[in-house]
């Protein structure tokens, strides 16, 4: 957007995402005054909100709700994300380790740590191996959330499954090694999709490519960390 906002605006609108990725709901401007993230009233608060909307960060998708984050917004959310150190995430990284000890084989190392970050995630795992091989886990976790109940967010979702090889060499050729979210257009798993990528070296030398797919509305932070807590255990 190249709208550069004021502290004020930002906390609000980090805020809005953040309750908008847990609830899955329209945010009120009443639901930042509740939570005192700022230090203003419903009518200060109202404002921004619509500054927010008039800068391309925030949309009203009913003349009645609330507001919801746009995909700039996500982008600048995480941005923000990537400037900040994560916590490693204890249990999953003993499970990769357990993985790479009792596992072997790159196919089986992989399917193993997908099948970990699918259950911590509860968003859909997508690895690509050598060779056009690929390989998928968590779907389950998608079908239930609700944009996946609209059928053009399904319909490009489920078109780039059935050409997982492929969708899995439009994303490598996005990745340069870290941990990144991908999502709109650039996105192959469909442009009202939110992921978070990156390669994987194995210990024995293969080279992964890692995803975790879910819709835009996702917990960036989280899934930021659980790909850096996997590519920690892997180098240890």
């Amino acid at each position: 957007m190249g709208v550069v906002l004021d502290a004020r605006k930002t906390v609000i609108l980090f805020s809005v995402i953040e309750e908008y990725v847990r609830s899955a709901e329209p945010v009120a401007s009443q639901a930042i005054v509740d939570a005192r993230v700022v230090d203003a009233g419903p009518a200060t608060v109202r404002s921004e909100m619509q500054a927010l909307e008039g800068t391309g960060y925030l949309a009203q998708p009913h003349t009645s709700a609330g507001r919801v984050p746009t995909e700039a917004a996500y982008r600048l959310y995480i941005a923000y994300l990537q400037r900040q150190r994560r916590c490693v995430i204890a249990d999953v990284g003993d499970a990769i380790r357990q993985a790479l000890a009792s596992e072997e084989g790159a196919r089986a190392v992989g399917k193993a740590i997908a099948h970990t970050l699918a259950a911590s995630a509860a968003q859909a795992i997508v690895v690509g191996f050598s060779r056009g091989d690929a390989y998928a886990t968590g779907l389950a976790h998608l079908i239930v959330q609700p944009e996946f109940h609209d059928p053009e967010v399904l319909h490009a979702f489920s078109e780039a499954m059935d050409r997982l090889d492929e969708s899995l060499d439009a994303l490598d050729a996005l990745l340069n090694g870290e941990p990144r979210a991908v999502l709109g257009a650039e996105n192959p798993f469909g442009h009202r999709c939110g992921m978070v990528a990156s390669h994987l070296a194995l210990p024995a030398g293969q080279m992964l490519t890692l995803g975790i797919v879910g819709p835009m509305r996702m917990a960036y932070d989280r899934q930021l960390g659980l790909l850096e807590t996997v590519q920690e255990a892997v180098r240890v």
